[in-house]
């Protein structure tokens, strides 16, 4: 994928690096303008680690952008077969989003044949991303709930199933 990248955007002030999001350790302080996460967050087990490190590695008003499962719709603890995550009608189709221990924090998987079946995810409140954000030395600037077109079924025209955060170093 990194070669992909570097192959498919070929600008002398832009790389691409694989490292442990929760240290960046192949960064120094303050060497980044820019830091972008793209649906990894609930895939992190220690988020405030990663806002610490891409804090240090951002200059003093350099921008951090991520994308998440919305942790109030889409990446909360169910269980396929105890407790699935959409409310169905009789043909299968969602209708709704059932809301299950939102305040229940932490690792959990949900039982299917999935990605979050298979090496789950980590839940936190959207209070929690906020708070720990702003705690790691950051001031919000945005926050994006994208809605999915009509033609994908009305449930998600409704029902954010992303959340994106944009936040400066301060």
């Amino acid at each position: 994928m990194l070669a992909r990248a570097t192959a498919r955007a070929k600008l002398p002030n832009l790389t691409y690096r694989r490292d442990d999001a929760q240290a960046l350790s192949s960064l120094a302080e303050g060497a980044c303008d820019v830091v972008a996460s793209q649906l990894a967050m609930m895939d992190v087990a220690d988020h405030r680690a990663l806002f610490a490190a891409v804090r240090r590695v951002l200059l003093p008003g350099g921008v951090f952008v991520f994308s998440t499962l919305h942790p109030c719709f889409k990446a909360r603890p169910f269980h396929v077969r105890d407790a699935p995550e959409n409310l169905l009608d009789e043909k299968g189709q969602p209708l709704g989003v059932v809301i299950r221990r939102y305040a229940s924090e932490g690792h959990f998987n949900s039982g299917g044949n999935g990605v979050r079946g298979q090496m789950g995810s980590y839940h936190r409140m959207l209070s929690t991303y906020v708070n720990d954000l702003i705690r790691a030395g950051f001031t919000l600037e945005r926050l994006e709930e994208p809605l999915d077109g009509p033609e994908n079924g009305a449930l998600f025209s409704e029902v954010p199933m992303f959340l994106v955060i944009a936040a400066r170093a301060i």
